[in-house]
């Protein structure tokens, strides 16, 4: 389950994000240094993208509100539908 608007303004947004970006490059320094540099750099363009239009985007976050959690984004389309964005490198595979 998650929870529609994550309490962060554009700042503190920033903050938060820092930090779990710096997470989820260390982890790939560790595990898949091959995505390392590939991550860095489009964590970096989409991030400027965001930023640039932060108030566009609505923010999720999962119901324990984990400050060190993802924080996924959601922004409405040209067509009227939403397109949710999620950090690839931060997801885990769960078999049921």
């Amino acid at each position: 389950r998650s929870e529609e608007g994550a309490g962060y303004d554009k700042k503190g947004y920033m903050y938060q994000l820092k930090e779990y970006l710096s997470t989820i490059k260390t982890y790939l320094q560790n595990h898949h240094p091959d995505r390392a540099a590939i991550f860095q750099k489009a964590a970096n363009e989409f991030t400027t993208t965001v930023l640039a239009e932060y108030d566009n985007y609505t923010l999720f976050t999962g119901e324990s509100m984990d400050s060190k959690a993802m924080i996924v984004l959601c922004k409405p389309s040209d067509d009227g539908s939403y397109l949710f964005y999620y950090w690839r490198d931060g997801l885990k595979e769960s078999i049921a």
